[in-house]
């Protein structure tokens, strides 16, 4: 193509020179990563050529995608033959050439072992666990078979550790691993899970088996099939490559497996295991060879980067001469690679087919054609508009010859192709469609496909709409549509073995148009389809994943619930799942109302959806609850996330949850250390939230069903803080649908479902513990009061009702589901009357299950109505005279919080003031409710002026007192009590702590501290930076006060300002001859900072 030539001239200004007559050109590129490497990875890559007759040498010659760094990568030395083609991944991953292999670890070196008799932590698998207690012995272990050199005798488990050294580990390219075993294995590295046996993933139709379930394995799990050992009977164990870098580390390494037997009938059991290291560098030393069944693979070449649209693939050599250039223009797309076409440097054309590794062929399209203009743009019409179609924009230089194009057009959502109608003239679309449009030229790459969606007089609608536009084939072909039954349907519901039950997914295409009608955004997708029984529904729920190698994520901020968020991975659009036929936003609504708690669920926000222009209906946009959600949500890597369900792992290690789990388990309920393991390892009010929603919904399609748990996700991030929460999803199942009776007691189900697993054990001993378990019941009553109380859970229904209200008729009178307006109201008031009764039974069963007396109503009120606002639980928003029901065995958290302006007087008298369980004089209190009672808390103009704020010092936390000359009693507060009194919190800094200063009359109050409430940070004098010199220290009359500001400030341990004036460059004395004895803090403040020093007077 003739525009790269500027862009070669650019690289080789500043005396490089360009070598036309190289022998080593490149050949061809791919950017959207077609070829798969060892490791299993789709990766781009580079084509490297030997255009000569003579064999030339790749020594000294460099690969780059930095014009500014041409010797980003250098080629190894080896030699190409006259017309040898190199394929060089383009993964960013570093791989040279293999110089030999290492047996690392094999079957008969010596291991730590171990035959356990209870669990272990997850500790045993990791370098710093202490196996000195465990016996030492050669490999392989086991019994039968004659193949073990240990003997475990009727073991049907036995762990395994070997330790190794890695030394060098950039140049250790390629591992792989062997397993000859009988009958299951999980290994790890350095902890992380490298490989498991089929026998030890699990089976979703054995629900409650005791087998594996796919990610936690006990100790004394079976597996869950048989598995032959191979070396003894002449075969070859299982293989597994990996990349030594994702696991390894310099210096002490450990190998761990664990073995487990099918049954106690077992006639034998084999583990012996093997680690190879394919190394770059020679080893001079002796070493292990590898075995020589042992089938090594080469990882081969890759680069130390990626490739991407719009950057160069330079070749250069190690005189700075630039041998080849390929750069990928900016319109280059997936199903293309970039390739040269015969002799010569410059002659470079596009490709449909790639072909690594062999010549190019006869097919070189010259350039890819620009994208037509096709006007007007897709949006909504009262009648038909007139469509026109022109040339578009060429990519490359002015000047760039074009050649006659033809424009071709479909309207059936497939893309044009050269055989389809031509588009001429002017176009009227007569009804809602899409139109597609695309310019062909003889021996070009078509142009991209320019999409229309013209809603020609389409009724209004006060939701946003989305189109999807797909070949009709993806959904309609017998054999290969993903919505049709296709010829292996069972003819009863849900058809299983239908198309749309293939995880099949299809190319495909959409537009998302706001609710003003004008088009937000376009992209390019994997189109699925989605859900689980409601799959058999006419109107059926789709996927859609917006994959790199197409367009990347959808950027549009889909959902007002988290505006925050605004570009997506993928997304579902959910016809209402198992409560498509009925209310259709049961799982949507509720899901909504957990978002206004501590609980963790997907977003929500109903469009209408046209399926190649035609009207398919109300869906439901939700968020997918993957890995990319706990990213999107948290923040956090979605590499970093382990995620499970209630069968495997579906992210991360398959090991994560039952290495966390499991000890707690082995503890006892009640203990200290299995209430501060479960804090340790789960996030308290999230997973208390989790909980009460299902079970105040009464989900009988989760961990309580009949049938085996279903429905349930856990997630946490290493990268984040390590705890793990659980994701509130699919509760079509709730609040009577399935006939279930308000008085079905599930939170006793769900500590004994019928299918028991470790969620449920787990669930059980969290009850169990006695602060766990009053937090939990106090948790689910401050939900009866708020989120289930009837008004505000009916008013939340009414209004996801209200937005999809106006779109309904036309729903149904296009799928019959639900059956009418009036049955579709009916249903929305079954859940509110449901509820109404749920609260009731909810608090009763939790009395009978926890042994607690009657409950007891509070009500909160305060005099003056702007004065501030009474918290309960650290609710709040309240509002005046709002009550809720409590047991009087866990106590509740009372706050009152005055308003800028006003200060806290007093609780007023009150029956628990009187009988001295609540000091009227104290803001926050820790109360145990034992009868009816209202709170009442005075606000009232106090301390004028005065503020107390939290600094953050190295040592800790310190409360500042402003606008008060008098003494004022500082104290610090958590979660309802009070913890420490004076001017510093001296102890590590908590989330939650709240600083209050009091004359004995009133009381004012801090932020509470964290969540980025910090009001400013004052430096500490122990900091390496700057401080302010004070001579001497400590003082009695006189002090000299050194160092840089020009403003001085001194503040006395309460925090209370003692003097403030400028200060001069040469420094000040002050005379504190008069001052209480006792530790002041010293400030020169700045343009370069502030310095801060302590100084004691006596």
């Amino acid at each position: 193509m003739q525009w790269i030539k500027p862009v070669v001239l650019a690289l080789a200004m500043g005396g490089v020179g360009f070598n036309a007559t190289a022998q080593i050109l490149i050949g061809e590129v791919d950017a959207f990563g077609t070829l798969t490497d060892a490791i299993g990875e789709e990766e781009d890559w580079i084509e490297l050529w030997n255009a000569g007759d003579q064999p030339a040498s790749l020594q000294g010659l460099f690969l780059s995608d930095d014009g500014s760094d041409w010797s980003k990568w250098p080629l190894p030395a080896m030699t190409l033959a006259p017309d040898e083609r190199l394929i060089v991944f383009a993964s960013g991953r570093d791989v040279r050439p293999l110089d030999h292999w290492e047996g690392t670890i094999r079957d008969l070196d010596l291991w730590r072992y171990r035959i356990p008799e209870a669990s272990l932590t997850s500790d045993w698998r990791r370098p710093e666990f202490n196996d000195a207690g465990w016996p030492v012995a050669p490999g392989g272990f086991g019994y039968g078979d004659g193949d073990d050199i240990t003997n475990v005798g009727i073991a049907n488990v036995v762990f395994l550790r070997r330790t190794f050294t890695v030394e060098d580990l950039p140049s250790i390219m390629h591992g792989l691993l062997a397993f000859d075993y009988d009958d299951g294995c999980v290994a790890f590295i350095n902890g992380h899970e490298v490989f498991r046996s089929q026998t030890m993933s699990g089976s979703e139709t054995a629900p409650g088996s005791e087998t594996v379930s796919g990610h936690s394995i006990a100790f004394n799990a079976w597996t869950n099939g048989l598995h032959e050992a191979e070396l003894y009977q002449g075969g070859v164990p299982e293989h597994v490559p990996f990349d030594p870098r994702e696991w390894l580390v310099e210096g002490e390494n450990v190998f761990a497996v664990q073995v487990h037997n099918e049954s106690a009938t077992s006639s034998d059991l084999t583990i012996r295991p093997f680690l190879a290291l394919g190394h770059h560098s020679p080893n001079p030393a002796p070493f292990n060879a590898i075995p020589n069944w042992m089938e090594t693979d080469d990882p081969g070449l890759h680069t130390n980067f990626r490739l991407k649209p719009g950057e160069p693939v330079i070749l250069s050599d190690a005189a700075g001469t630039l041998l080849d250039l390929a750069t990928l223009p900016a319109e280059y797309r997936a199903g293309l690679t970039y390739g040269r076409g015969g002799s010569g440097a410059e002659d470079w054309c596009w490709y449909t087919t790639p072909t690594p590794g062999a010549d190019n062929g006869p097919d070189c399209l010259s350039g890819i054609l620009p994208t037509p203009n096709v006007v007007p743009g897709s949006g909504h019409f009262p009648g038909p508009p007139a469509v026109t179609a022109t040339t578009g924009t060429p990519s490359g230089p002015p000047g760039q010859p074009s050649p006659t194009m033809t424009f071709r057009y479909t309207t059936d959502g497939s893309e044009p192709t050269p055989s389809s109608a031509v588009f001429t003239g002017q176009w009227n679309p007569g009804e809602t469609l899409i139109l597609s449009v695309r310019a062909f030229a003889e021996g070009w790459v078509p142009s991209a496909t320019v999409d229309r969606t013209y809603f020609i007089a389409e009724p209004p609608s006060p939701l946003e709409r989305v189109s999807i536009i797909t070949h009709p084939d993806h959904l309609w072909d017998w054999e290969a549509g993903i919505y049709v039954l296709g010829p292996n349907a069972a003819d009863d519901y849900p058809h299983m073995g239908a198309n749309f039950w293939q995880p099949w997914s299809k190319e495909s295409r959409l537009e998302w148009f706001g609710e003003d009608g004008n088009s937000i955004t376009e992209s390019r997708f994997d189109l699925e389809i989605h859900g689980g029984w409601s799959r058999a529904e006419p109107q059926r729920s789709f996927r859609l994943d917006f994959k790199p190698k197409w367009t990347g994520p959808l950027e549009h901020a889909v959902f007002p619930s988290k505006p925050n968020i605004t570009e997506f991975g993928n997304l579902n659009l959910r016809n209402g799942g198992q409560a498509s036929w009925e209310n259709k936003i049961q799982d949507a609504f509720y899901s909504e109302l957990a978002l206004e708690t501590q609980c963790v669920a997907t977003a929500w926000r109903p469009v209408e959806v046209y399926l190649n222009g035609v009207y398919w209906g109300l869906y439901g946009a939700r968020e997918k609850s993957d890995e990319n959600f706990v990213e999107d949500n948290f923040g956090w890597n979605d590499n970093s996330v382990d995620l499970f369900n209630q069968w495997v792992s579906q992210n991360g290690s398959p090991s994560a949850w039952e290495a966390s789990v499991n000890p707690l388990l082995a503890m006892p309920s009640n203990s200290d250390a299995f209430r501060q393991g479960f804090e340790d390892n789960f996030d308290v009010p999230s997973y208390f939230d989790y909980h009460i929603f299902e079970i105040h919904g009464q989900n009988v399609d989760w961990m309580t069903a009949p049938w085996g748990p279903k429905n349930f996700k856990y997630f946490r991030s290493l990268e984040g803080d390590g705890k793990w929460r659980a994701i509130l999803f699919d509760t079509d199942a709730c609040f009577g649908a399935w006939g279930t009776s308000v008085w079905e007691n599930y939170l006793q189900l769900s500590v004994s479902p019928p299918y028991p697993t470790s969620y449920s054990n787990l669930f059980g001993k969290v009850l169990e513990n006695g602060e766990l378990g009053c937090g939990f019941a106090t948790r689910y009553c401050d939900l009866l009061a708020t989120s289930f109380e009837p008004n505000r859970f009916n008013a939340k229904l009414d209004q996801a009702a209200a937005w999809i209200g106006p779109v309904m008729e036309r729903h149904i009178d296009l799928w019959d589901s639900p059956a009418s307006i009036d049955y579709w109201q009916s249903r929305l008031q079954l859940i509110m009357d449901h509820n109404v009764d749920r609260v009731f039974a909810g608090r009763e069963q939790l009395r009978d299950h926890f042994g607690f007396s009657q409950p007891h109503t509070m009500t909160i009120e305060w005099a003056n109505p702007i004065g501030g606002e009474v918290r309960i639980n650290g609710m709040s928003g309240l509002g005046q005279g709002w009550e809720g029901a409590y047991f009087g065995e866990c106590p509740i958290q009372l706050a009152a919080i005055p308003a800028e302006g006003f200060a806290f007087l007093g609780w007023e008298e009150n029956g628990h003031t009187l009988l001295g369980l609540l000091d009227p004089t104290v803001p926050f209190a820790e109360v145990g409710l034992y009868g009816t009672d209202t709170f009442k808390a005075l606000f009232g103009p106090c301390l004028s002026g005065v503020t107390v704020s939290i600094v953050e010092v190295d040592n800790g936390l310190e409360a500042m007192v402003e606008g008060s000359a008098l003494p004022l009693t500082l104290q610090w507060w958590l979660d309802g009590q009070m913890v420490q009194e004076g001017a510093v919190w001296s102890g590590t800094p908590v989330e939650g702590l709240v600083a209050t200063a009091s004359n004995g009359e009133c009381t004012v109050l801090s932020d509470r501290w964290g969540n980025g409430t910090v009001t400013h940070v004052v430096p500490s004098m122990d900091e390496a930076r700057p401080s302010a010199m004070l001579q001497p220290n400590p003082a009695r009359d006189v002090v000299s006060v050194q160092g840089e500001g020009d403003h001085l400030e001194v503040r006395d341990a309460q925090g209370r300002l003692r003097l403030e004036q400028a200060f001069p460059g040469a420094g000040v004395q002050l005379d504190v001859s008069d001052w209480p004895a006792g530790m002041y803090i010293v400030r020169l403040l700045g343009p370069s900072g502030v310095q801060t020093a302590r100084l004691i007077v006596e």
